[in-house]
């Protein structure tokens, strides 16, 4: 050592840098994006839903008074197969719904509210006081596909007095008839009409008929007949929502002498 200093060592080149290996970047992407996306709409949502369910179907608070006394309804609708084909969005049900309500809100006490169910065999939930609101039972049964596929009318109209003449005290009795009017034979028409009459005067009978492709055209000679008496026949082309929903606050006006409206639907044409 010369001078208290270290000898200087011999330069020598640098050692090459080992490379590091370099991992794939795009798994890294299929991550982040949708997190970056999820984190973003985080951001700015409110909590509010971006698409309001649709409406459930309602009749509009009466105008006038009360003129009738109190009724028993009876809603009869007809499953068989064409016309549970044509009814996707549940448009009867929601009907039914809608009447109880309007009953239990705006109607009398002692009003009451049932609902059949019916092709070759019919399921029955006779009348309750609609006053109960929500507890009535209203809707279809759970497998409506047990009922068959066929159109015995007569049948389903025989087990709906019955269940009248049990449930509805001393209302009166009021049956709404929804169906394209077809029976699964002829002869389903005359026991049809005997039912009907042998209830006698004091019935109300209101048809809905279903008449999209003309299909109640063919049966309308037998429920137009003044000696079936029918008391209303609202024809409606779908069952669009508007249209039985209109078509159920015509009858409603019918047998409380109120002007009875459903909120935008349709008026449908009346015949009797």
């Amino acid at each position: 050592m010369i001078g208290g200093r270290r000898p200087l060592r011999p330069l020598r080149p640098p050692a090459p840098r080992r490379l590091r290996r370099r991992l794939p970047w795009w798994p890294l992407l299929v991550v982040a994006a949708p997190l970056a996306g999820w984190l973003a709409w985080r951001a700015v949502d409110d909590g509010t839903a971006t698409q309001a369910a649709p409406p459930d179907m309602a009749f509009d608070a009466p105008v006038g008074e009360r003129i009738t006394g109190a009724r028993c309804f009876m809603v009869v609708v007809d499953e068989s197969a064409s016309m549970a084909d044509a009814d996707g969005t549940g448009a009867r049900a929601d009907a039914v719904a809608a009447a109880r309500d309007f009953l239990a809100a705006h109607g009398l006490a002692d009003d009451r509210i049932g609902v059949t169910w019916f092709a070759d065999s019919a399921d029955v939930a006779g009348p309750a006081l609609a006053s109960v609101g929500t507890s009535t039972s209203t809707s279809a049964p759970a497998d409506l596909t047990s009922l068959g596929t066929g159109t015995n009318i007569a049948s389903a109209l025989q087990q709906t007095l019955a269940a009248q003449q049990r449930g509805c005290a001393s209302a009166k009795p009021v049956i709404v008839l929804v169906s394209d009017g077809q029976a699964s034979s002829d002869s389903q028409f005359a026991l049809t009409a005997e039912a009907l009459k042998g209830a006698g005067s004091g019935l109300d009978v209101h048809l809905i008929a279903m008449n999209g492709n003309a299909a109640f055209e063919s049966a309308r000679a037998f429920w137009s007949d003044p000696a079936l008496g029918l008391d209303s026949i609202e024809t409606v082309t779908s069952f669009g929502r508007g249209e039985v929903a209109a078509a159920m606050a015509q009858i409603l006006t019918l047998e409380t002498g109120q002007q009875v409206g459903a909120s935008g639907a349709e008026p449908t044409k009346a015949t009797s």
